[in-house]
């Protein structure tokens, strides 16, 4: 091979791998667009308490850890702030969604433990139920506990 050759076939290498990266680049993006706009759908049924909504997303590949924000109000004062799905269910002590969530615990980040303190601190002794039907490995010293107010 004389030097042209090998010149143009390196060129030629680089503007394939070129190619292929920009391609590779536009199709995960594409993807990251993708997952945004399911996380997003996932963020208003989660709020909407929307379970059927909920499950459909979950099955398209939403993120069961997406935070939900909202506002939180104690005495006069607010708060932006953001939960997990699991943690929002518990803060609405709502039951059913708790479930569908722990149908996924394996993909959950929030702790069992955060988890379990939250639902005895909102009172949603349904929730702790559910929590302790799973099975899951409850360890919570007994200073937690005491410091959990009624």
């Amino acid at each position: 091979m004389n030097i042209i050759t090998k010149l143009l076939l390196s060129v030629t290498l680089i503007l394939s791998a070129t190619i292929t990266e920009s391609k590779c680049t536009a199709e995960l993006n594409d993807k990251k667009t993708a997952n945004a706009e399911l996380d997003k759908a996932f963020i208003s049924a989660v709020k909407k308490h929307n379970l059927e909504e909920m499950q459909k997303l979950m099955k398209a590949g939403a993120d069961v850890n997406t935070p939900i924000p909202y506002v939180h109000t104690s005495g006069d004062c607010d708060w932006n702030v953001e939960a997990t799905p699991l943690m929002f269910a518990i803060k609405d002590c709502h039951l059913e969604m708790a479930k569908m969530l722990l149908q996924v615990k394996n993909k959950l980040s929030t702790s069992i433990n955060s988890a379990l303190c939250a639902a005895v601190e909102e009172g949603c002794l349904d929730i702790v139920e559910e929590l302790i039907k799973e099975g899951l490995m409850l360890t919570i010293s007994l200073a937690t506990l005491g410091e959990i107010r009624h």
